[in-house]
């Protein structure tokens, strides 16, 4: 193994991500295949062509890629509870909520204000709209949250 391959441990948020990125939701099964792909990569890997992570990364990639073509995975997100312990994990927290959620743009925009701590009546001052607008769009972001819990 070259110096510049770690352990596969190091690579889980490297495989989180490249999960998130072709909507696959997170399995045990696909940690499993992404230790086969990462044994393979460390066997051919050549330093002097690339990073091992970006090796590793694209084969990782076109291989759950050609794999979602093969079963024709239909994908659903079934949140899961998790502790957010680091900045990846929060930022691919908030995608999941942002894509795989169904709001709408405008409760998008509501709840990225929320998230700065703006209250309602800056938010209705902010985007030109009723705080009853506001709080109602809040009350349905919550209700579209609530109904994967």
């Amino acid at each position: 193994m070259s110096t510049q391959c770690l352990n596969f441990v190091s690579y889980y948020p490297l495989i989180y991500h490249t999960l998130h990125k072709l909507q696959l939701p997170p399995h045990e099964d696909y940690l499993q295949d992404a230790y086969l792909v990462y044994a393979k990569c460390v066997k051919r890997y050549q330093s002097e062509r690339c990073k091992f992570s970006t090796y590793f990364s694209y084969q990782l990639f076109y291989y759950y890629k050609s794999l979602k073509r093969k079963i024709n995975i239909s994908y659903t997100f079934v949140p899961t509870t998790f502790v957010v312990n680091d900045q990846l994990d929060e930022q691919l927290f908030w995608y999941d909520i942002y894509t795989n959620y169904g709001l709408t743009d405008f409760e998008k925009e509501i709840l990225s204000l929320t998230l700065l701590h703006y209250t309602i009546e800056e938010i209705a001052h902010k985007i030109k709209s009723s705080p009853s607008t506001i709080k109602r769009k809040r009350n349905s972001i919550k209700n579209k949250l609530s109904e994967f819990n």
